[in-house]
């Protein structure tokens, strides 16, 4: 079994504590026949709240995650203090802190089991669902050993080999059918009109999946909903990450960020609507870190003025990259500023943080009343909302996040 060829590799100090583990697994699980685990990368309390405020100006109901009755702060910092997402679901999935890029390996180069594989031997299926490609770090948290979260082809060959019941994304570009197939998965472009009983991947996209600002796209609710069609009354373990929250976040995206936030939502709230005639359904939604370090209001708020922003900073960038035409570039971004001497100073093959991009964004950023501080990663504290009071104080650290229900 995997468990015990795993126990092998490891100290006496991580023995024990492995076998505590499987021990407490006999008793612990048989209480959650059904985990769902949502994952906001990026998605700090500011972001929530933001979304919140303009899904009740728009919608006029708030956030699904927000029903969830019981709630914590989460701590996220890895061994290089601000973490990044492969230190993060290191903590997460494999109960450790490490240093940033690396994926299920300690800080002394072994490598951790995640959490996934014991539940795999105990008959769970397992899923992995993201806006993102499936071999970035959060998701390859399931099932992936690596130093380096960059090195897809080897996230890849452990992916094949994991046995894992289902992974739906992008990423096309990290992935061989032939090699796939020759691993007794299936392989799909698109999510299948009939459930496919095998082990799946399901690659949607070349790379990242589009924005919803931009592209009519499967959602995460859609996955879902197949993925549980696919499990039936199967016990389960599924991730569910919201990846592009983070990328709008890094670039202050707010409206895009936005948006990203609620197609992850509706997808809790389907996870809610499941444990409503499934009595043993853990739902935990959290995040693996704060990206941008958003500030809600400048002396004010007013959240209706983002809905001028047409497109995401992505698509922006792309229309300036193939434009030679000015007022060509404006009518297609819908823009209504002036950016005439930018579009005239600036070279193409721009980033979201270049001048043009940035000047864009904070025309709406700033009529909104919101400030960014940094491009990058936080050591905020993110949420954790559930279903379950499993958590013993409202601060935790995200070594605990799935620890806390085997301790339970």
């Amino acid at each position: 079994m995997v468990i015990f060829n795993f126990i092998g590799w490891c100290s006496v100090k991580k023995k024990f504590m492995i076998f505590f583990v499987i021990l407490s697994f006999l008793h612990i699980f048989a209480g959650y026949d059904y985990i769902f685990l949502f994952i906001g990368d990026g998605m700090g309390i500011n972001q929530v709240t933001l979304a919140d405020m303009y899904k009740k100006s728009v919608f006029s109901e708030s956030l699904n995650m927000l029903n969830l009755k019981n709630f914590s702060l989460v701590k996220t910092n890895s061994l290089n203090t601000v973490t990044d997402s492969a230190a993060a679901i290191t903590s997460i999935m494999s109960f450790e802190k490490t240093y940033n890029e690396k994926i299920n390996i300690d800080k002394n180069g072994f490598p951790l089991s995640p959490i996934t594989y014991y539940l795999k031997d105990m008959k769970y299926k397992i899923a992995g669902i993201t806006t993102t490609t499936i071999t970035d770090a959060t998701i390859a948290g399931l099932f992936s050993r690596v130093s380096d979260r960059k090195n897809n082809s080897e996230i890849f060959q452990q992916m094949i080999k994991s046995n894992f019941d289902l992974f739906i994304g992008g990423g096309r570009a990290f992935l061989k059918k032939e090699e796939i197939e020759k691993n007794n998965y299936s392989y799909d472009e698109n999510i299948p009109d009939n459930v496919n009983s095998k082990n799946e991947i399901i690659s949607m996209a070349y790379s990242n999946m589009p924005f919803t600002m931009d592209a009519s796209r499967v959602s995460l609710s859609e996955m879902l909903s197949y993925t549980l069609e696919k499990f039936g009354s199967n016990k389960f373990f599924i991730m569910t990450e919201g990846g592009r929250i983070d990328h709008a976040a890094h670039a202050h995206d707010s409206l895009t960020m936005i948006k990203e936030i609620i197609d992850f939502d509706d997808a809790v709230g389907k996870a809610i609507k499941f444990a409503e005639v499934h009595e043993n359904t853990l739902i935990i939604v959290t995040a693996d870190h704060e990206t941008g370090g958003l500030s809600l209001g400048d002396g004010f708020i007013n959240i209706s003025n983002l809905s001028g922003q047409k497109v995401s900073y992505e698509k922006f960038i792309s229309i300036y990259n193939q434009s030679s035409d000015y007022d060509k570039f404006i009518s297609e971004t819908g823009f209504r500023g002036n950016l005439k001497d930018l579009y005239s100073a600036t070279d193409k093959n721009i980033v979201y943080t270049s001048d043009i991009v940035q000047t864009f964004l904070n025309y709406y950023n700033s009529k909104a009343g919101l400030k960014w501080s940094t491009f990058g990663h936080t050591a905020n504290y993110v949420p954790l909302y559930s279903n379950r009071n499993i958590y013993d104080s409202y601060i935790i650290d995200n070594t605990e996040i799935l620890w806390k229900i085997i301790e339970k």
